[in-house]
């Protein structure tokens, strides 16, 4: 399944899905063949919502590369094989520390910060989708408007997101987007500028903005694997 490419419309969360979503992902009870299953997915997720991670950035995160002190995960050789660090903010960081503690008394030797269900490696790309769709029906949502949501569309929430609320900020986005590219280790800076052209579907949270002063900026999208 590809991030971007022909034919692929992300779908961008709105608030009742979130809110929907993570409801879904709080009401997971722990379960005799896999014991931290209840800690693992409102966390992993929020992860992935509110730093932009890729999926498999967060399903192969490491213990000893998530700094709960600082507030920082570094990510290794991801996409393009570039390392970044990413800021944790102090919300998500509280819930990231009390994750660890409890984690950690299930699964003392587990090199990962997710471990799957017998702690001897990371979960699984399909484990993730699962879970994604169980946590949706879980809050009674089975429908959805436009695109059919996927895992890695909290990536593109949280990039959008992002691009609208400095907006909204008055802010000059020329010199934010560079910062958004960094973080969210895109490879090429045209990647980055994909997202300008979802921008308008969140005109009426945003406001009036200028549409022509963007278009010289569109790259032709490639996909981002």
């Amino acid at each position: 399944m590809t991030s971007k490419g022909p034919g692929y419309v992300p779908h961008i969360f709105n608030e009742a899905e979130i809110k929907a979503f993570f409801h879904g992902a709080d009401s997971f009870r722990p379960h005799g063949k896999a014991p931290a299953r209840h800690l693992v997915i409102p966390v992993f997720y929020r992860l992935l919502y509110c730093c932009g991670l890729r999926p498999a950035e967060a399903r192969l995160l490491k213990k000893e590369n998530v700094d709960l002190v600082r507030g920082s995960v570094y990510v290794v050789e991801s996409k393009g094989h570039k390392d970044r660090v990413v800021a944790v903010a102090d919300d998500l960081l509280q819930i990231m520390r009390s994750y660890s503690t409890l984690i950690s008394e299930i699964y003392p030797d587990s090199d990962y910060f997710f471990p799957r269900y017998d702690g001897e490696g990371p979960y699984t790309k399909r484990w993730t989708e699962e879970m994604f769709w169980r946590c949706f029906s879980m809050a009674g949502i089975t429908a959805f408007e436009g695109p059919k949501p996927r895992v890695y569309d909290f990536r593109h929430t949280f990039a959008t997101e992002c691009i609208c609320r400095w907006m909204r900020e008055g802010r000059d986005i020329d010199a934010m987007l560079p910062f958004l590219s960094a973080y969210m280790g895109h490879a090429r800076y045209e990647d980055t500028l994909y997202y300008v052209h979802m921008v308008p579907d969140f005109y009426e949270r945003v406001g009036t903005v200028d549409r022509t002063a963007w278009e010289k900026l569109l790259p032709e999208v490639h996909d981002e694997g």
